[in-house]
């Protein structure tokens, strides 16, 4: 038919399921299904949001393909929704796949050679190709951040007109308390060094993560390869200019299963990514003074100040990583300090 774009989707398959379901309701791609057609939308989703599909069910439409497609079609602006819902379903629709293959179309347009075929899997020789990996789990962390505090933020707004229905989520409350020494001016439970907490703290907090995310989203154009340093001039993981927006990583960004960066898991990379994505959208450059950028491992950790605390990178990667199931700080916590925990 020749109807789709992209030269992924556009190569002649034996199957023109793609084709079909771009003008055939009945032709949907849904769970259950198997083959190659399958495998091009993996890519574009593993493409697009840095998922693993292609690993997990190769070919097969199983329930990691099936969440990536609900949180494609939710990222979109506008969301690909019926007129009915409020959050996407996980079908591959005739929006959904017309989206999908302009979306593969711009990225291969940025492609030397112009176009992209099956890849077959390679050992990533760069710390960028496998940060590309990671940002489906710290999307999932950071959007889940970003629901918890909307909620709060609900719940602060009707405390101001009076009702106190809603409560207030304990999950959030905790990882505000524990990650940015904050917690509501009625609250009497004790722990570190608080003080009251405003509507103008969630704002700033959900701003801050509403831009990581869109560093993370467009982690094509953002993350890149390089030689980044500390301050002592050597060379670390990943590091990221302040209010750059972009992220820039080393060779020493490994898998854990690699000698020299054992226990260095997908959550503690995912830690980094969100990290890294603080420095890369901090406008105000605070984030990298020595009593800001406070090891989240470190003891002086849980007595920062809140108003240092809202600036601290590690903030924000522990309070993704809390609020996520099962809703606790992770023991020990994520990132790259001491004992370099997955």
């Amino acid at each position: 038919m020749g109807l789709l774009k992209s030269k992924l989707f556009s190569k002649p398959l034996e199957d023109d399921r793609l084709e079909r379901c771009l003008v055939d309701d009945g032709a949907h791609v849904q769970a259950g299904d198997k083959g190659e057609f399958v495998l091009k939308i993996q890519i574009v989703l593993d493409t697009m949001l840095g998922t693993e599909l292609r690993k997990l069910e190769p070919e097969v439409y199983g329930p990691a393909t099936a969440r990536a497609v609900q949180d494609y079609k939710n990222s979109k602006t506008p969301k690909i929704l019926q007129p009915w819902q409020t959050t996407a379903d996980p079908v591959v629709g005739r929006r959904t796949i017309a989206s999908l293959d302009q979306d593969m179309l711009e990225f291969e347009s940025r492609l030397r050679g112009g176009g992209l075929e099956i890849p077959k899997d390679k050992k990533p020789n760069s710390g960028s190709s496998l940060a590309h990996t990671d940002v489906g789990l710290a999307l999932t962390k950071v959007r889940a951040a970003v629901a918890k505090l909307q909620a709060y933020q609900r719940a602060l707004a009707n405390r101001a007109l009076g009702i106190s229905d809603p409560p207030f989520d304990p999950v959030t409350q905790a990882a505000l308390r524990t990650h940015f020494r904050l917690s509501p001016s009625d609250s009497t439970e004790s722990g570190p060094p608080q003080r009251p907490l405003t509507r103008g703290d969630i704002d700033h907090i959900l701003n801050h993560f509403a831009k990581i995310q869109n560093v993370l989203t467009r982690h094509q154009s953002t993350f890149t390869d390089g030689s980044p340093v500390d301050k002592k001039g050597n060379i670390v993981a990943a590091a990221a200019h302040s209010n750059s927006n972009q992220i820039i990583f080393s060779k020493r960004y490994k898998d854990f299963s690699d000698a020299d960066a054992v226990m260095i898991g997908p959550n503690s990379r995912a830690a980094i990514l969100i990290h890294e994505g603080f420095h890369a959208v901090d406008s105000a450059k605070k984030s990298g003074a020595d009593d800001v950028h406070v090891s989240e491992f470190s003891a002086a950790y849980d007595q920062q100040p809140a108003d240092k605390s809202l600036f601290n990178p590690s903030s924000y990667a522990s309070f993704a990583a809390h609020v996520v199931p099962p809703g606790k700080d992770p023991k020990p916590r994520y990132g790259l300090g001491a004992g370099r925990y997955q």
